[in-house]
């Protein structure tokens, strides 16, 4: 993904989390970022990202990691060593 779609999905997602915030009373109890934001942005823009989610609380976002194992339709597999 270029780096200005990344700044503007950044941007809105936290947009949207302040909105959400705004009113204390009809806040979610969870709020879901279902995207991977991987790579460079911009520091403004991670750091408002953060401090939007950190203004709601309960914030569940993607994460990646390698375990090192084989990739199979988007899923890691262990590989024989971990058995």
């Amino acid at each position: 993904m270029k780096r200005a779609a990344k700044l503007f999905w950044s941007l809105l997602a936290a947009l949207l989390m302040t909105v959400l915030a705004a009113d204390p009373e009809n806040r979610p109890a969870v709020t879901a970022i279902d995207v991977l934001y991987a790579g460079r942005t911009s520091e403004a823009a991670d750091r408002r990202l953060a401090q939007a989610a950190a203004s709601l609380g309960n914030v569940v976002t993607a994460a990646a990691a390698d375990s090192g194992g084989p990739v199979h339709d988007g899923l890691v597999l262990a590989d024989s060593s971990c058995a």
